[in-house]
């Protein structure tokens, strides 16, 4: 059977990109945030410059503070990134139908399959 994708609805693609984009920002955000944690605490590069802990913002008190502000971000990070990628897709989606309805739609071969 031959089908012929003519028409996506660009709110379900946006929703379905907003909330892929939103997995994927918060889990690239977080890993991020992670990775730029021992710099924090004054290991490798970062406000310590490789220094021991001991001189590093986690004992003057800047720390904790630090950490918390890279998960907000993280966490903004991820939200905006779904957003921009749900408004991408609705462009992408807005885009497809109009082309498709002057030189027609993808064209697709289903098969049925037994059970």
């Amino acid at each position: 059977m031959r089908y012929e994708l003519t028409h996506i609805g660009v709110f379900s693609v946006f929703k379905v990109y907003l909330v892929l984009g939103i997995i994927l920002g918060l889990i690239i955000g977080i890993l991020i945030a992670l990775i730029g944690l021992p710099s924090i605490y004054g290991y490798g590069m970062g406000p310590g410059l490789g220094m021991p802990p001991s001189h590093g913002p986690a004992v003057t008190g800047g720390g904790l503070a630090f950490a918390g502000i890279g998960l907000v971000g993280a966490i903004i990070g991820g939200i905006i990134y779904g957003v921009i990628a749900g408004i991408v897709g609705a462009i992408a989606a807005f885009l497809y139908n109009v082309v498709a309805g002057m030189v027609g739609g993808i064209e697709i071969e289903l098969e049925e399959k037994g059970l």
